[in-house]
């Protein structure tokens, strides 16, 4: 196992897995907030043709647009989770921050 380090550059296993377990969990708040919001907007605009609409609807209509961060802070731990060189430290407790942001009460 990889020993953990301190510094800010280095991402240590301890960060790496809460990243991990953050991601998972931001990505099932996603579906529950975009399986709600689809119910909504069939509710007052009528049913929608099927999944490929549906994604055009999330990437382009405003009615989703508040739904977009939390889809980006998604693909940012991703994107964190599979690069090379390995992210930093610092890049993963931002990214957690951000997340953490979304989700906590104004």
């Amino acid at each position: 196992m990889a020993e953990d380090k301190t510094d800010s550059g280095t991402l240590t296993e301890h960060t790496r897995s809460r990243l991990g377990d953050a991601r998972r969990a931001l990505l099932r708040f996603h579906g529950a907030l975009l399986e709600a919001e689809r119910l909504a907007y069939e509710r007052m605009r009528g049913r929608l043709g099927g999944s490929g609409q549906f994604l055009q609807l999330v990437i382009n209509d405003p009615w989703f647009a508040w739904l977009r961060p939390v889809s980006e802070v998604i693909v940012r731990m991703d994107e964190l989770l599979e690069s090379e060189p390995p992210a930093t430290e610092e890049d993963a407790l931002g990214a957690l921050r951000q997340a953490a942001s979304l989700v906590r009460p104004d």
